[in-house]
C-alpha cells in the first residue's frame, strides 16, 4: 500500500498500454492495427 501511495504522490504517470477500439470499445494494445474482438481496422 505504501508503494502505491508513493507512486501517486510522486506525480509520475505510466504511459498507457491499451486503447479503446472505436467500433466495439474493447481495450486493445496501442500498437494494434486491427481489433482482436471485432476485427475492425484501426487507423492512426
Amino acid at each position: 500500500m505504501n508503494k502505491l501511495t508513493e507512486k501517486m504522490k510522486s506525480g509520475k504517470t505510466e504511459d498507457p498500454t491499451e486503447k479503446a477500439c472505436p467500433e466495439c470499445l474493447s481495450l486493445i494494445p496501442i500498437k494494434a492495427r486491427r481489433c482482436k474482438f471485432c476485427t475492425a481496422v484501426i487507423g492512426k
